[in-house]
């Protein structure tokens, strides 16, 4: 996909820069879901289009986590990890079990 192209070349560190907009959107929304998926525990979570992982860091706490995305560099955690986006998702995961689906990176 065209759009994913433009990560191909960026580093997490370089992607997590904050700027005006992780002021305006990121820290009014992180005051709701942070503590939200602080209770989340002994789930199986997949993480579609997990990006940089900045939520999933919170999950690998308490629980066992994996993710999709189509730039899996972005991603640091030792978490099992598939190169895909959201259409490809039966293909990618097979017949494993999620009790959870997080996927707010995807609208990012």
């Amino acid at each position: 996909m065209k759009n994913y192209d433009r990560y191909k070349n960026v580093t997490a560190e370089v992607y997590e820069k904050k700027g005006i907009m992780y002021y305006l959107c990121r820290m009014p929304s992180d005051k709701k879901i942070i503590p939200l998926l602080s209770q989340i525990k002994s789930k199986n979570v997949l993480d579609v289009g997990l990006g940089t992982s900045y939520y999933t860091r919170i999950l690998i706490e308490n629980n066992n986590v994996t993710g999709i995305d189509q730039n899996p560099h972005l991603c640091n955690l030792p978490i099992k990890l598939y190169k895909g986006d959201a259409s490809e998702l039966c293909a990618l995961v097979g017949e494993e079990k999620f009790g959870i689906v997080l996927s707010s990176g995807l609208f990012m």
